[in-house]
């Protein structure tokens, strides 16, 4: 694990509104089962030191939270979040400073499963997370024999993005609205499947919480 720490940047974009789940708060600090999104997602990462959270929309509260509860992270402020996506947002979080070889990236709307998180990035090479498709606006990836996606579609394909890639840093230099047009050129990329869930509407959210609760069937 200490390797893969020395080689390894997390940036986390939780700068949006989340305006389809109506809970008029960041995303990053909706409930799951009396802690906030973020604190989810932090735990199941922990073990890394370049941990890099990108605010936006009601930056304040999310910035108190982290200062108070996960004080190694380090906040990066997205001025332009109403007009900029996620994937504008992870290299926003890349550029604030020196950034080791790999970078994970992921948005702040995914429920993920601890250990799948670390099997996930100890994987050797470029590799994006999936999941069956679930949730009620998914994005679908497209997949070729390898298990490689090939290319993104809103109408089908054999698993859900969920958001979360790992990549060389330099396959981040530049973003391109969302974070899956961000890596679209450097597809095909290994997809691996995760226990992990999108938050994009109330329904998913209810799905979510009982998923939880079941302890991440």
């Amino acid at each position: 694990m200490k390797d893969i720490n020395k080689l390894t940047t997390i940036v986390i974009c939780c700068a949006g509104k989340g305006s389809r789940l109506k809970k008029h708060c960041p995303k990053a600090l909706i409930d799951i089962s009396g802690k906030p999104m973020i604190a989810h997602q932090l735990d199941a990462i922990s073990g890394f030191d370049d941990v890099r959270v990108v605010v936006g929309y009601q930056a304040d509260r999310v910035t108190e939270y982290l200062n108070t509860h996960y004080p190694y992270v380090s906040i990066v402020y997205n001025a332009e979040y109403e007009t900029t996506s996620a994937g504008d947002s992870i290299v926003l979080g890349i550029k604030s400073r020196k950034t080791k070889k790999n970078v994970v990236a992921m948005v702040g709307d995914i429920l993920i499963n601890g250990d799948d998180f670390q099997k996930f990035v100890k994987f050797g090479d470029n590799c994006i997370a999936g999941c069956s498709p679930e949730s009620d606006n998914p994005i679908f990836m497209v997949l070729d024999d390898n298990d490689n996606c090939i290319s993104f579609s809103r109408d089908k394909g054999q698993m859900e993005w969920l958001g979360l890639i790992k990549v060389e840093a330099e396959c981040l230099n530049e973003g391109r609205g969302t974070l899956y047009n961000t890596i679209k050129p450097y597809l095909p990329i290994k997809v691996l499947e995760l226990r992990a869930k999108e938050i994009d509407t109330p329904h998913d959210y209810e799905r979510v919480l009982s998923w939880y609760n079941k302890r991440f069937m």
